[in-house]
């Protein structure tokens, strides 16, 4: 079933297990309304400078002229009202807008991933893609909330927001699973102003994006990578940015969990800083890598021990 914009717009959700060419035609719509989006939003912005511009000056002129000439001018009166109906109205399109303004890693991040796997797969791939463009900050994303160390009275919010799975099957049997976390922290408590007030503020931070990659394997090919086991993360060559935090290895599975430093946090409203998708894809694709070449070391181990 392809992807159905008025039901992804009420949860941000998408799940597809089919023909990758299907997942790849979804994603370059999801990414033409995302763009479409976008370009209304900066219209509407551009035409709301205008509005404000006559909604301020019209009562500006209107209540200096007033007093002045001692009559009421109104024209000045309706094109303030006609200033503040062009407001309200941006307003609400703005709102109907704002669920579309999805980072673009969102889309584009599965899009390359997906023409990178399937030169190894069969001719009509099948894959499995879950994407969820929800907020990072969300309440059911919540993983726990502690105390500040730094700061009396506040406490820090922890969210872990798996937004990306993507399954599939190489032409050697292999399948393969790629999840993709990306983590956030939000500091919130009670700070007195320089008056006195005491108000209630948030603040919040990424710390980063954690990756793992699974590889579940026939046993008689590459079954004896569980000897490499203790040379492992030597045989790793990953970008000096990602910190390795798990590895496990069975003789039907290698699994790897990377930890890639956080990014500069989105503006509100803005989704052109975001993810280097770039860097996170490369690194994916070092992962992919180092894994096969612990596998490959494993086969050559094998057909020696035979």
């Amino acid at each position: 079933m392809s992807l159905n914009l008025a039901r992804f717009r009420l949860k941000l959700k998408y799940k597809h297990i089919g023909f990758a060419s299907e997942i790849q035609t979804d994603l370059a719509k999801l990414e033409d309304r995302v763009q479409q989006a976008q370009a209304r939003h900066h219209l509407y912005n551009y035409i709301a400078r205008f509005a404000w511009i006559g909604l301020i000056g019209s009562f500006v002129f209107g209540v200096f002229g007033s007093v002045l000439l001692e009559q009421p001018l109104s024209p000045l009166f309706w094109l303030f009202l006609f200033s503040l109906g062009v407001l309200l109205v941006l307003g609400i399109l703005k709102l109907f807008e704002r669920p579309w303004l999805i980072p673009k890693e969102r889309y584009m991040l599965p899009l390359g991933l997906i023409k990178k796997v399937i030169r190894d797969m069969e001719l009509e791939p099948s894959l499995h893609l879950s994407l969820n463009c929800s907020p990072v900050i969300a309440k059911r994303k919540r993983i726990d909330t502690i105390p500040d160390p730094k700061r009396d009275r506040w406490k820090i919010d922890r969210y872990a927001d798996p937004w990306l799975l993507l399954e599939g099957q190489f032409l050697d049997q292999t399948v393969f699973t790629l999840t993709l976390t990306e983590l956030y922290i939000e500091k919130h408590g009670w700070k007195r102003s320089r008056s006195g007030k005491t108000k209630h503020k948030r603040k919040s931070k990424p710390k980063g994006l954690s990756l793992t990659l699974t590889l579940r394997f026939q046993r008689k090919k590459y079954g004896a990578v569980t000897v490499l086991k203790d040379s492992l993360k030597d045989a790793l060559e990953l970008p000096p940015t990602a910190r390795v935090k798990r590895i496990k290895v069975s003789d039907r599975t290698l699994s790897l969990t990377v930890k890639m430093p956080p990014y500069p946090p989105l503006k509100r409203f803005e989704v052109d800083q975001n993810v280097d998708v770039k860097q996170v894809e490369e690194l994916i694709t070092q992962m992919f890598l180092s894994l096969y070449h612990v596998l490959n070391l494993a086969q050559k181990l094998s057909k020696v021990t035979l």
